[in-house]
C-alpha cells in the first residue's frame, strides 16, 4: 500500500487543528461526577441528562440544576446567566457551595480550573451515637507561607486582613458542630466547664483539627462574590478524656472545594465543613471510635471488695415495704450542697453519685433519724458517676442491691430520696421504667418517677423492695416532663467492684 506524502507545513497545521479540536472539547462545560452515571434535574425535578453532562447544552431557562444518584447526597448547583464553553466546570458556573471538587491540577490558568464533583455517601445509621468532643482548630501555617490568591494578588498569613477572608479558628464553633449534624457523631464543643470533675456527661474521645496547609484562588470584587478553587490540608487529632495532652492517632483528610458566588462564609467556616464530611467518608472511623469509647470505660474498675449482704426481711405490702426501705435511704452533705444515698451494708458502706461529693471538703450522711455522721470516700468513679462511702456506727438498716436485668419496661418503680430541701429527706416519688437507653457508652434505665435536685445519688426500688438503679439524671427544659435516668444496679455493683457474702 502507498501511504500519501504530506509536507511539513501540512503535518503542522494537521497538528494545530488537532491541538485545537482537542482543546475544545476538552474545555467544554462538562460535568463529571464520582461516581459517575448521576442523574442531573431541573427546578421542576425534570431530568435533562446523566453524568458525565455537557451543561452548555441545557435549556437557557434552566437555572438551576441537581445532581442526585442513589446512595448518595444530592449537590445543586445555580448555573450561570451565560454558561461559556471555552471554561470547564466547576469555573463555568455561577454556584456550588457545599460542593466537594477534585480538581484536575492546581494551579491552572487564571480563571480556568477543572475538575470533578464529589458526590458523598448518605450516612449509614448505627444503634448508637457516639459523644466527641470538638477542640478548637489550630492553624500551622508560618506567617511567611504563600496560601493563596485574590484576584491575582499574592495572600501569606502575614498579609494585613488576612482573616478577613479566612476567618479565625476561635469562632468555629457552629460550622464545626454544623457539618457533623446527621451523622453518627454526637459533637460537643470543648467549653466545658473544666471544673467540672464528674466526667459522666463528657465525651470520652476529644477530636482537634489542626490545619497544615491552606490554598485559594479567587476573583470577585467583595467577599460575598469570591468565586474559585480552596484546597487545605488537615490533621484531625484524637485524644481521649483520661489524657487529653497526648495525642494517641492522626487522620489526616485533604479537601478541595469549589467557592461560589453569592457566598457570605469566609474560607476556613467552608473548608472546615468539607473536611468533616471527608473524614466521615472513611469506612472504619465508626469502628475506630467505638472501641476507643468501649475500652477507654472497660478499663474503669475496681479490685473486688467483699461486704456483709443486707438481712433477709419478711415485707407484707407495699406500704411496710417502703417504709422499711426508706430507713436506708440517707442525706449525702458536702460544704457546696446535698444530695442522696442509700446505705447497702451494715458495715457502714454507702453508694451514691460521684457528682453529689465532687466538690471535695469533709463529706457527712444524715441518717433516716436526723443522725450525722462523718464520712469517708473508700472509691470514686468520676466517669461512671458513682461513689461508694463509708460511716463508722452501727445498727445501720441496709437495702439489698437487686439485679436490674431482671426489668423490663412498665415495671412499677419507686425514688427515695432527698429533694429540693434537706428538710424533705426520704421523699417517695412513684412511677415506672419507661425505657433502656445508652449514651456516651454508658446504659442507663429510663423512669418517669419525679426525679428533682437532691435525689441524685438516691435508689430507684423494685416491688420487691430492692435497688435496681441510682437515680443520676433528669432532662430538663420548656415541656420536658418525666424523663429521668438512671445507672442500672449491675453497672453500680460491676463498676464499684462489690460482692456481697
Amino acid at each position: 500500500m502507498k501511504f500519501p506524502s504530506f509536507s511539513f507545513v501540512q503535518i503542522l497545521s494537521l497538528s494545530i487543528f488537532l491541538f485545537l479540536t482537542t482543546f475544545a472539547v476538552n474545555a467544554q462545560s462538562i460535568l463529571r461526577t464520582i461516581p459517575s452515571g448521576a442523574s442531573v434535574t431541573d427546578e421542576k425535578d425534570k431530568v435533562v441528562g446523566e453524568t458525565p453532562l455537557d451543561i452548555t447544552q441545557l435549556l437557557e431557562k434552566t437555572k438551576t440544576i441537581t445532581v442526585k444518584k442513589e446512595g448518595y447526597d444530592p449537590v445543586t448547583i445555580t448555573l450561570a446567566e451565560k454558561i461559556k464553553k471555552t471554561l470547564p466546570f466547576p469555573s463555568c458556573i455561577q454556584n456550588c457551595n457545599d460542593c466537594s471538587v477534585i480538581f484536575d491540577a492546581y494551579p491552572q490558568e487564571k480563571n480556568n480550573y477543572s475538575g470533578t464533583l464529589v458526590l458523598y455517601k448518605k450516612e449509614v445509621e448505627y444503634d448508637d451515637n457516639i459523644s466527641i468532643t470538638i477542640d478548637t482548630p489550630l492553624l500551622k501555617l508560618s506567617p511567611e507561607e504563600e496560601i493563596g490568591f485574590i484576584n491575582g494578588s499574592r495572600k501569606k498569613m502575614s498579609t494585613k486582613d488576612i482573616h478577613y477572608y479566612i476567618g479565625y479558628t476561635q469562632n468555629m464553633d457552629l460550622q464545626v458542630l454544623y457539618a457533623f449534624r446527621g451523622s453518627f457523631i454526637e459533637p460537643v464543643f470543648i467549653h466545658m466547664d473544666e471544673k467540672e470533675k464528674t466526667k459522666l456527661y463528657r465525651s470520652k474521645i476529644i477530636l482537634q483539627p489542626e490545619i497544615t496547609k491552606l490554598k485559594f484562588d479567587l476573583e470577585g470584587n467583595l467577599l460575598r462574590d469570591y468565586k474559585g478553587p480552596c484546597l487545605m490540608e488537615c490533621n484531625w487529632n484524637v485524644y481521649l478524656l483520661s489524657d487529653s495532652k497526648n495525642k494517641i492517632a492522626t487522620i489526616p483528610v485533604k479537601s478541595s472545594m469549589y467557592r461560589g458566588r453569592e457566598n457570605y462564609e469566609v474560607i476556613l467556616h467552608e473548608l472546615i465543613a468539607v473536611s468533616e464530611k471527608d473524614l466521615l467518608t472513611i469506612d472504619t472511623l465508626y469502628s475506630y471510635f467505638n472501641k476507643l469509647q468501649t475500652e477507654y470505660l472497660s478499663k474503669i474498675s475496681f479490685p473486688p471488695l467483699s461486704l456483709k449482704a443486707p438481712g433477709k426481711h419478711v415485707i407484707p405490702g407495699k406500704k411496710e415495704m417502703l417504709k422499711e426501705t426508706s430507713l436506708s435511704v440517707v442525706t449525702v452533705e458536702t460544704e457546696k450542697g446535698f444530695g442522696s444515698g442509700v446505705i447497702v451494708s451494715s458495715e457502714g458502706y454507702i453508694v451514691t453519685n460521684h457528682h453529689v461529693i465532687e466538690e471535695g471538703g469533709e463529706i457527712f450522711v444524715r441518717l433516716s433519724g436526723n443522725k450525722k455522721f462523718k464520712a469517708e470516700v473508700i472509691r470514686a468513679s468520676s466517669d461512671f458517676d458513682l461513689a461508694l462511702l463509708k460511716i463508722t456506727t452501727t445498727d445501720l438498716h441496709a437495702t439489698k442491691i437487686g439485679n436490674s436485668d431482671d426489668t423490663s419496661n412498665g415495671d412499677e418503680v419507686f425514688a427515695i430520696g432527698t429533694p429540693l430541701d434537706k428538710s424533705l429527706g426520704q421523699t417517695i416519688t412513684k412511677g415506672i421504667i419507661s425505657g433502656y437507653r445508652k449514651w456516651n457508652g454508658i446504659h442507663f434505665i429510663q423512669t418517669d418517677v419525679s426525679i428533682n435536685q437532691g435525689n441524685s445519688g438516691g435508689p430507684l426500688i423494685n416491688e420487691n423492695g430492692e435497688v435496681v438503679g441510682i437515680t443520676t439524671l433528669k432532662l430538663n427544659g420548656r415541656n420536658v416532663q418525666g424523663i429521668g435516668f438512671c445507672l442500672p444496679s449491675n453497672l453500680v455493683l460491676q463498676k464499684l467492684g462489690l460482692v456481697f457474702k
